[in-house]
Order: structure tokens, then C-alpha cells, then sequence
């Protein structure tokens, strides 16, 4: 009989393994069908790894650093991968025996009554224990329950180290983007103060030709009034120039009452086009793109977790313990226990069921996202190229805007020196060519931006080419 049995375990053995595989995630190329081979444009020169260092800015380079180690933000993402990582590492616990030492001492007092022909005769009993004992349990991984969900945990945490990358990336576009808009504020500053001294001088040009009976006191009204339209933009100038140096201390982790020193006062010439490289490039290069698919891998782990928990889980445990009324004669008496448990869903209302469903879903979902975040990706790149290029063909054609406002500018006022017309056509092109100088910073500035969210559509991994910066931020989130 026993010989059958054998013969019939041999025999099951091998369905028995294969019905303990681990229930691996089944799924095609996510990517597939949405990413082209190509970009419409972005021939250029190779991309730097630190894109700022293009501008050729030490103070801009100084910025980026301090805020790399300072932003709340930037700690904030790291605080979180900490998290991730230890739940990560918590997950896996499962694979490993738990061991639990138990000690104790007691000290027990009781009193009985008995009824003797004396009368109520009261006894005490006092009794000591002492015990050790160690406890062991363990379950036998047979579906990949606990393997999958460490697995998506462990992607889990790898997709929040890629939310670090790009909070960085992010970071470093809005760091550049306050740097950007203080410079151009003051470089709009400079320029309305060379225009209210060239309108002054046109004033008193005006003023002198009304003394003389020259000219009437209509056009001294409209060169005071282009007087004070000019200097009514200076505040607004500068209100902004505070506000982005405000939001600039913030990137950097400092109080928005803080004085920052910033030299700057003209905006950088635009970088030369980086080459974008080939679309595909961008799945691995977008911190975004590479966290949604690390999420959607951990989203498959975590079905295949769900549908391993439908099936029967076994547990062996054991234990020794060590127990005697007193403490040198602990070891002297001993009890050692060893067993093994089958666990089986039958009746559970759906519910392990149900999580199965729940899990499908939020893998669908993720699914999705991911496909999304590609979409989007290639959006933004595509969109900063076009912008670009579009602006860099307006600015060209405003330029030649401002060049002919100018010599219209010096035909008019010829004509109204030599008393050929009046002073309306000297204030309307004054008032053209102010206008689109100051337009002209503006649309500079915004050349820039473009190239701000190109670099930013290309993504980038800084924070693990700097490893004094974790070292740093683990520091300061750990109170070291």
C-alpha cells in the first residue's frame, strides 16, 4: 500500500509543480502603433545632459544648484521614493521566515478556605513561572502570491525614483523660467527709462517750438501724455521683476522676503536647436513616460498577486518553549511543536474575486496612462519645435517692423523740423516704435520659453548623475 503511494505521488508530482507556477502577467508591447519614427523637425546640435549650461550663465548655474539641493518640492518627491522603497522592502518580507522570541516571569498569590471543626482555616499559595520560547512560521510561496506583490512594489518604487527625475526636470525649466522673466523685466526697465528721456527730450523739443509760435498746445499735451504713458509702465515693470525674484526664492527654498542678489540685466542669446532624436528615444529620456510604465508593470504584478490569493496558501509553523517555576531550572523542561496549515477559499462573498476584477482594472487603467503620457510626450516636443520656429519667423519679420517704424520715425520728424506737417505723425510713429520695442523683449522672451519646453519635452536624468545630492537629501529628511 505504502508502495502505491509513492508510485501515485511520483506521478502527481509534476502537475503539482506546474499548477504552483507563478501566474505571470501577460501583456504585449504597451508602446505599440502610437510611436513614430520620426519628428517632423529638431535637426541641431547634440543635447547637453545639463541644458542650462548652454546659456553660458554662472548665475543661472548657481540658481539650479541650490535649488536642487533646497526645493521643498524636490525633497518632497525624494521623501516619497523613501516611502516607496520601504514599502518596497516590506513587501518581500513574506519570503523570509518569521522568528519571534517570547520571555516571561510571573508571580502568582491564591488563597483557599477550608471548613475545619477549629473553624475557616485560610491557606496561601504562591507559585512562580519563568518561560522562554521561540516561534516560527513560515508560508510556502506556491502561487507567487508574495513574489508578484514584491515585484510591484519594487516597480512601484522604481516609478517614484522616475516622479524624482522629473520633478527635476521640472524644476529646473521653472527655476530657468523666473530667471528668464526677471531679466526680461529689467531689460524692459532699461528700455522705458531711455524712452522717457527720449520722449523729456522730444517734450522739451515741442515746448520750445510752441514758445516760438511754431507749434500748438495740442502737441504739447500729446508728447506729455506719451510722457506719462511711459513712465506708468515703469511700476508695472518693476512690480513684475519682484514678483518673479519672489517665486524664484521660493524655487530655491527660500523665504519670498528674502533678498535675492541677481546681477543679470539682458536677456541670453537663444542656445543653438538641439537634435531631439528619434521619438522612441523619448520612452526611456521622460522621467513621466518611464514611471507610467513601471506603474502599469506593477499593476500587471499586482493581478497576478490577486489571482494567486484565490487559491489554497500553506503555512507551516513551529515552536519550542521553555517553561519551570524557577529561573535555573529553566532549560530543564522543554516543548517543542511543529504543524502545517492548509488554507482554502471556498465561501468568501467574492471577495478575492472581486479584487481580481479590481486589480484588471487598475492595470487597464495604467494601461492607459501610459499610452497617454507617450501621447502627450510627443505633443510637447513636437509643439515646442513648431512654436519655436514660428517665433523665430515673427521675431525676424518684427524686427524688420522696428527697423522701418524708425526710419519712418526720422522721415517724420525731418518733416516736422522743416515745418512740413505737423507733430500727429511724429507721435504716432513715437508711439509705434516704443510699442514694438517693448514688444520686441517680450517675443525674445518668449524664443526662450519655447526652448524652456523643448528641453523639457525631452526629458533628462540628472538626479542619479549627482550622488552628493541624495546624500544630502537623505540627510536632511532623516534629521542627520
Amino acid at each position: 500500500m505504502t508502495k502505491k503511494i509513492f508510485l501515485l505521488s511520483l506521478c502527481l508530482l509534476p502537475l503539482c509543480l506546474a499548477a504552483c507556477a507563478r501566474l505571470l502577467p501577460e501583456r504585449g508591447d504597451p508602446a505599440a502603433g502610437i510611436v513614430p519614427v520620426s519628428f517632423t523637425s529638431g535637426q541641431g546640435v547634440a543635447k547637453p545632459e545639463f541644458w542650462w549650461k548652454e546659456f553660458n550663465n554662472p548665475e543661472l548655474d548657481a540658481l539650479l544648484d541650490t535649488a536642487f539641493y533646497d526645493n521643498l518640492d524636490l525633497r518632497k518627491a525624494y521623501a516619497r521614493l523613501l516611502q516607496a522603497q520601504a514599502a518596497a522592502a516590506k513587501s518581500g518580507a513574506g519570503l523570509i521566515p518569521s522568528l519571534s522570541l517570547d520571555s516571561g516571569a510571573s508571580r502568582t498569590r491564591s488563597v483557599t478556605e477550608t471548613e475545619t471543626a477549629s473553624g475557616t482555616e485560610r491557606v496561601g499559595l504562591t507559585a512562580k513561572t519563568h518561560s522562554l520560547g521561540l516561534a516560527a512560521s513560515y508560508e510556502l510561496d506556491l502561487w507567487g502570491r508574495v513574489r508578484d506583490t514584491r515585484a510591484a512594489a519594487a516597480l512601484s518604487a522604481q516609478a517614484s525614483a522616475e516622479d524624482l527625475q522629473g520633478a527635476a526636470v521640472t524644476l529646473a525649466s521653472q527655476v530657468t523660467q523666473a530667471w528668464l522673466t526677471v531679466l526680461e523685466q529689467r531689460a524692459k526697465l532699461d528700455l522705458l527709462a531711455r524712452q522717457t528721456e527720449t520722449n523729456l527730450t522730444y517734450l522739451e523739443l515741442v515746448e520750445l517750438r510752441f514758445r516760438q509760435s511754431q507749434s500748438t498746445a495740442m502737441d504739447v499735451f500729446q508728447q506729455k501724455q506719451n510722457v506719462a504713458k511711459v513712465k506708468g509702465q515703469i511700476p508695472l515693470a518693476e512690480a513684475a521683476e519682484q514678483e518673479a525674484l519672489r517665486q524664484l526664492a521660493v524655487l530655491l527654498g527660500k523665504s519670498p522676503l528674502e533678498e535675492l542678489t541677481l546681477t543679470g540685466e539682458a536677456l541670453p542669446e537663444l542656445p543653438p536647436l538641439p537634435m531631439t532624436g528619434l521619438p522612441a528615444h523619448l520612452l526611456e529620456n521622460r522621467p513621466d513616460v518611464k514611471a507610467a510604465f513601471l506603474r502599469l508593470r506593477a499593476a500587471d504584478w499586482s493581478v497576478a498577486a490577486a489571482k494567486a490569493d484565490r487559491f489554497p496558501a500553506l503555512k507551516l509553523t513551529g515552536s519550542s518553549y521553555y517553561k519551570a517555576a524557577r529561573a535555573e531550572r529553566l532549560f530543564n523542561n522543554w516543548l517543542a511543536t511543529i504543524g502545517a496549515s492548509l488554507t482554502a477559499p471556498i465561501i468568501d462573498g467574492g471577495v478575492k474575486k472581486a479584487e481580481v476584477l479590481r486589480q484588471s482594472g487598475a492595470a487597464e487603467e495604467a494601461f492607459l496612462s501610459y499610452r497617454s503620457a507617450i501621447l502627450n510626450a510627443l505633443k510637447e516636443v513636437e509643439d515646442a519645435l513648431m512654436n519655436e520656429r514660428k517665433q523665430l519667423a515673427h521675431l525676424e519679420e518684427l524686427q524688420n517692423q522696428v527697423d522701418f517704424a524708425c526710419k519712418a520715425l526720422d522721415e517724420a520728424r525731418e518733416r516736422y523740423r522743416k515745418g512740413a506737417s505737423d507733430y500727429l505723425p511724429v507721435i504716432t510713429q513715437l508711439l509705434s516704435v516704443q510699442a514694438l520695442e517693448l514688444d520686441l523683449i517680450t517675443k525674445r522672451k518668449q524664443a526662450l520659453a519655447y526652448r524652456l519646453n523643448l528641453y523639457r519635452a525631452l526629458g533628462g536624468r540628472w538626479m542619479q548623475a549627482d550622488k552628493p545630492m541624495a546624500e544630502i537629501m537623505t540627510d536632511v529628511i532623516t534629521g542627520k
